[in-house]
């Protein structure tokens, strides 16, 4: 499959601006605790990280936070709980399904 073609910085930017605008208009748990059943939307692979912070009422930023200490294995001892496991990544020499 061929690689998609590299974003310039301003085209990054761009976009994560024209995001933060989409998602924060929606944002009204800014500051609080995650509750469990907002992690578990957010997690949700299958929803886009604007998608889930739409329906959590988060920004994306907070989304891809929790998403990046979900993978890490870094979630609070109480959510992680409460949550499936990440998806695992295939390692070296390891055939993908």
């Amino acid at each position: 499959m061929p690689e998609a073609p590299k974003r310039t910085p301003a085209e990054r930017r761009s976009y994560t601006s024209r995001r933060a605008e989409r998602t924060a208009s929606t944002a009204h748990n800014t500051k609080m605790r995650w509750t469990i059943t907002d992690a578990r939307v957010a997690l949700d692979l299958s929803l886009s990280v604007p998608e889930a912070a739409v329906q959590v009422g988060r920004t994306a930023t907070a989304v891809e936070n929790l998403r990046r200490k979900w993978r890490l294995g870094q979630l609070a001892a109480g959510l992680a709980d409460q949550v499936p496991p990440p998806p695992r990544a295939p390692t070296r020499g390891e055939a993908t399904k």
